[in-house]
C-alpha cells in the first residue's frame, strides 16, 4: 500500500513523531510512504496534538485538503478524547453510539508518555505484589467509583496520581515508580478516563501484564482476540473486581504473554503500520457508499453527540444534588 501521511494540522513536536513512526511503518514493510497525495492508495491525516481546537480542525479537514480532494481515499488517525466519527479512519475513544462497523475502527494512542513503561517477566510471582492495581487521576465516574471502593486487601493497589507530561527530575521518578507498579501487577485496572479509551490499556500490555477494561462504551479493535489477553468487567461491576481477578488466576500468565504478543503485533511503533494497512484495507472493503454520501450524517452525528454529553452532564449534576 503506498501511503500518504498528511500531519499539517498538528504540532511540530507531533509532525516529529509521526514522521519517525511512519518510516518504522515502511521499514517493516507494511506501508510504502509516498511523497503526494495524488499518489497514494490511501491518505492518513493524523490528529494526536493539534495545533488549533478539535472543533475547528475537522471543520477545516472537511473542507479543504486532502480529504476534500480524494475522500474515497482519505482516513483519519485519530487520538483525542471526544471524537465525533465524521471521517473515515482508526479513533481511539469513538463512543459506541456514533461507532460505524463500515467506517470506524478502533485504533491507539500514537505513544506512551512513559519512558520506563516495558516488558516485565511474567513467568513467577517473584515481585508481584499486587493482584491488581490502578494509577490515574479523577477524569470520569467509573474512576470516582474506584476512588470510593474499599477492598480491605493488601494486595491491591488504588493510587490516585497527577498526570506526567514534563521531563522534570521529579516527574521521571515518579513515571519509573509508575511503571514499576505496573510491572509488580498481575492484573492493572483500566478504567475510562475522559474518553472510552485511555493509555493504560497499551502501557499494561507493553508491560505483559493483564489489563482489566473498565469501560462500557469502548469498542475493542477486531482482528485481535481480546478473551485471550484481557479480562473485560462492566462498570457496574467494579465491586467484584477480586473475586473476578481470583477466578481467572490460573490463566493470568498466558494471558499475560498474549497481552504482550498482541501489543508486538498491532500496537507498537512498527505493528501500528500493520494497523493502520489492516483496517484502511477492511473498511475500503466495508464501506458500501462514496464517502461524500457520509456527509450527509454529519449534523446527526453533530446533534446526537451534544445531546448525549449534554444529558449526561444534567445527570451527574443531579447526582451530586446540584
Amino acid at each position: 500500500m503506498r501511503l500518504y501521511i498528511e500531519s499539517s494540522h498538528e504540532s511540530e513536536w507531533a509532525r516529529g513523531r509521526w514522521r519517525d513512526i511512519s518510516e518504522s511503518w515502511q521499514q517493516a514493510g507494511h506501508v510504502e510512504l509516498v511523497d503526494r497525495a495524488a499518489a497514494a492508495d490511501a491518505i492518513v491525516i493524523t490528529l494526536a496534538d493539534c495545533k488549533a481546537g478539535y472543533a475547528e480542525t475537522i471543520a477545516t479537514i472537511g473542507t479543504s485538503g486532502a480529504y476534500a480532494e480524494f475522500p474515497d481515499k482519505t482516513f483519519v488517525f485519530d487520538t483525542q478524547d471526544s471524537p465525533l466519527g465524521l471521517f473515515p479512519g482508526l479513533y481511539c475513544s469513538l463512543r459506541r453510539f456514533l461507532f460505524s462497523a463500515a467506517r470506524h475502527r478502533t485504533g491507539c494512542y500514537m505513544q506512551s508518555f512513559n519512558e520506563f513503561v516495558g516488558p516485565g517477566e511474567p513467568d513467577g510471582r517473584a515481585g508481584l505484589r499486587y493482584l491488581f492495581s490502578f494509577q490515574g487521576n479523577l477524569t470520569s465516574k467509573t474512576r470516582a467509583a474506584l476512588f470510593d471502593m474499599k477492598y480491605g486487601r493488601d494486595d491491591v493497589l488504588i493510587e490516585r496520581t497527577q498526570p506526567f507530561w514534563s521531563d522534570t527530575g521529579g516527574h521521571r521518578e515518579f513515571k519509573r515508580q509508575y511503571a514499576d507498579k505496573i510491572r509488580a501487577s498481575r492484573y492493572v485496572l483500566c478504567p475510562r478516563g475522559i474518553g472510552t479509551s485511555t493509555f493504560r490499556l497499551f502501557e499494561t500490555m507493553q508491560s505483559g501484564r493483564v489489563p482489566v477494561i473498565l469501560s462500557d462504551a469502548w469498542v475493542p479493535t477486531p482482528w485481535i482476540d481480546w478473551n485471550r489477553c484481557v479480562l473485560r468487567v462492566p462498570e457496574r461491576d467494579i465491586e467484584r473486581l477480586p473475586e473476578i481477578c481470583l477466578a481467572n488466576e490460573p490463566h493470568w500468565q498466558a494471558m499475560a504473554h498474549n497481552a504482550r504478543a498482541a501489543w508486538e503485533k498491532w500496537f507498537s511503533p512498527e505493528g501500528m503500520g500493520h494497523l493502520v494497512r489492516t483496517a484502511i484495507e477492511d473498511i475500503m472493503r466495508t464501506r458500501r457508499l462514496p464517502e461524500r454520501a457520509y456527509r450527509l450524517q454529519w449534523p446527526l452525528r453533530r446533534a446526537s453527540s451534544g445531546f448525549r454529553q449534554a444529558a449526561a452532564r444534567a445527570i451527574s449534576r443531579l447526582r451530586r444534588g446540584g
